[in-house]
């Protein structure tokens, strides 16, 4: 069962807290607290002087305090068109303008993975491994409802034979036990719609026959070793940016640690069967705080496999091992796999509501709102599957909208061209006075003094600045409503974010206002 204290804590106590004069309206919150003795001169002026947003954009709170609030992206996923970035870019003093587009919310492959070797009893021919999985986030304030893993059969003594078509995919695997046979290409699955499905195997004596082509372990896994992983969707928020601007006003260029940056033009590619990529680069960590404990299990009592039986025939599960797992080494686990190739865009769009708020005895209070699991309906997955995160049942604080792919063009795969270091960007340093940045990270401090960062909540009250950037070419990919519906089309730019025209402040908020840009 959930832990409602979040909750509590949120709904009746309110936030507390004040950030160096700005007020902290907790859409996308952070604190900043810092010890003023540094050099606050050379990070205090932020590196933009002027922010068009889409008319209307303002929230109350903003208008009354007649201030930004910080990471304003918060419920933003468009409004403003690529014709009135034109115009001001057009405007005399306007060297730079740099657009985002956010687009929403995607679902972002993690996982975690365990090397079965230490738990493995050399004595008994067959095993069954299986992983009970428990996380706990929100300050560990929440506990969600534990997961069970699938299933691994381990034979110490056993063999794996694969059978390959003539491009060397597997069509057949066979795990050959004490002279007993397990087909582990069609395992008996109830909750497969044919019975049947892939069940992982692995044998001591053919170590060198399990590879990724089988195993579908994550990039870098050593395949030699039993190996036990569990995969499941992370959301993760995409915008798309101009690179070369986001490079003149922020360094972003500079920022990459791995793959290449974006490209100047373009942002879609094909594969080789003409299916759509996506080129994006990722942040090289997630801000995902959730604790995860994986509990180890192992059978022995495997016998009931042997005629034919599924996993749910085994008996006397016993607990030999336990590991940690976080939600940003499950992030970072993926990378690899996704800078391969390996997965499909195939889930909807999600853009989130901002948070409302009410005012209790002088304190801002945030509002949960109604739970609507529906929005994780895809008819992208088999029989109109969904997948709904454990978290999603605590509590929500943003409305879901869910912009689903009709199924009428072939989905996008991810290319993974490189990925960056969020930190080295404008923004972290505790000392900026701005600190409202596209890059910045999530933080908000509860009265107790601990943090509250997000989770696999998407409604949850605090959610992560994007983490994937794609090109403006890209971001219209995701603002075309006949491939996500109801997506804004040309009307896809956030924010625009202008440097060095103080003194010309009128002049710029009166251009963006007249091309319905000012916010």
């Amino acid at each position: 069962m959930i832990a409602r204290r979040a909750a509590t804590l949120l709904g009746a106590l309110g936030l507390l807290t004040a950030t160096l004069g700005f007020l902290l309206l907790a859409g996308t919150s952070r604190t900043t607290q810092a010890v003023v003795t540094g050099d606050i001169g050379r990070v205090w002026t932020g590196p933009y002087d002027l922010l068009v947003r889409p008319a209307g954009s303002r929230s109350d709170l903003e208008q009354q305090s007649g201030l930004v609030r910080p990471n304003f992206l918060s419920g933003l996923t468009g409004g403003i068109t690529l014709a009135q970035l034109d115009k001001i870019r057009g405007i005399p003093g306007v060297k730079i303008a740099a657009p985002v587009a956010v687009a929403g919310v995607v679902n972002w492959p993690a996982a975690w993975s365990i090397d079965l070797s230490p738990y493995v009893d050399p004595s008994k021919p067959l095993q069954a491994f299986r992983v009970i999985e428990q996380a706990r986030g929100d300050a560990g304030l929440s506990t969600y409802p534990a997961a069970t893993s699938g299933a691994v059969l381990v034979s110490p003594s056993g063999s794996v034979s694969i059978t390959r078509d003539v491009q060397g995919l597997p069509t057949h695997v066979v795990l050959t036990v004490d002279g007993h046979q397990i087909d582990c290409w069609n395992f008996p699955d109830p909750t497969s719609p044919t019975g049947r499905n892939y069940q992982p195997c692995f044998g001591g004596a053919t170590p060198d026959a399990i590879d990724n082509s089988v195993a579908f372990q994550p990039v870098g896994t050593d395949t030699t070793h039993p190996t036990l992983w569990g995969s499941f969707n992370q959301p993760v928020v995409i915008a798309g940016i101009d690179p070369q601007a986001e490079a003149a006003l922020f360094g972003l260029d500079k920022c990459v640690t791995s793959g290449r940056y974006l490209p100047e033009t373009g942002g879609i590619g094909r594969s080789k069967d003409y299916q759509p990529r996506l080129q994006v680069i990722a942040s090289g960590g997630s801000f995902i705080d959730e604790q995860i404990e994986l509990s180890i299990e192992r059978s022995a009592a495997a016998g009931p496999l042997l005629q034919d039986q599924g996993i749910a025939a085994i008996a006397g599960w016993e607990r030999v091992g336990q590991q940690q797992a976080t939600g940003d080494s499950t992030y970072r686990l993926m990378l690899p796999t996704l800078a391969a190739g390996f997965f499909d865009s195939v889930s909807s769009l999600w853009t989130q509501s901002d948070v409302s708020y009410r005012n209790i005895d002088g304190h801002i209070a945030a509002q949960p709102v109604s739970t609507d699991l529906g929005v994780y309906l895809s008819k992208m997955l088999p029989q109109g599957g969904i997948e709904v995160p454990a978290e999603a049942r605590d509590t929500w604080f943003r409305h879901l909208t869910a912009h689903e792919q009709p199924g009428d063009y072939r989905p996008a795969a991810w290319e993974l061209l490189g990925q960056y270091d969020p930190s080295c960007l404008p923004g972290f340093d505790p000392l900026a006075g701005y600190r409202m940045e596209t890059y910045a990270p999530p933080l908000v401090r509860l009265p107790d003094g601990s943090e509250l960062k997000p989770t696999r909540n998407m409604a949850g009250y605090v959610n992560s600045p994007p983490l994937v950037l794609t090109t403006l070419e890209g971001a219209e990919f995701l603002a075309d409503p006949k491939r996500f519906a109801g997506r804004p089309g040309q009307a896809l730019i956030s924010a625009i974010r202008v440097p060095g025209l103080r003194g010309q402040r009128t002049e710029l908020d009166g251009a963006g206002k007249a091309h319905q840009g000012g916010g």
